[in-house]
């Protein structure tokens, strides 16, 4: 029996596999990193939100036709990355 380590993104529609390790650190340390980098973006995209009505965050309409729409709003919608311990035999 082998096992290998899946990492999966935590968004709003679910989750999605990205990739698979065979060892837990490798594992561990690629999700650590993925959410580091993840909490900047999210940090950097909130300069150009802005909140009209007081109910939710959402990209001013100066920076939508200047391509930062699509990003912003991947990023807004991935919570976190994680993985899960998979065991399968050859």
């Amino acid at each position: 029996m082998r096992t290998i380590y899946v990492i999966f993104t935590n968004t709003e529609w679910g989750i999605s596999p990205l990739k698979a390790f065979k060892n837990k650190s490798d594992a561990t340390r690629y999700c650590a990193k993925y959410n580091r980098i993840l909490k900047k973006y999210k940090e950097y995209y909130k300069k150009y939100e802005v909140n009209k009505l007081g109910l939710l965050d959402w990209i001013d309409d100066k920076y939508i036709g200047m391509g930062v729409y699509d990003k912003w709003y991947s990023v807004k919608n991935t919570y976190n990355c994680s993985y899960e311990q998979v065991n399968y035999i050859d």
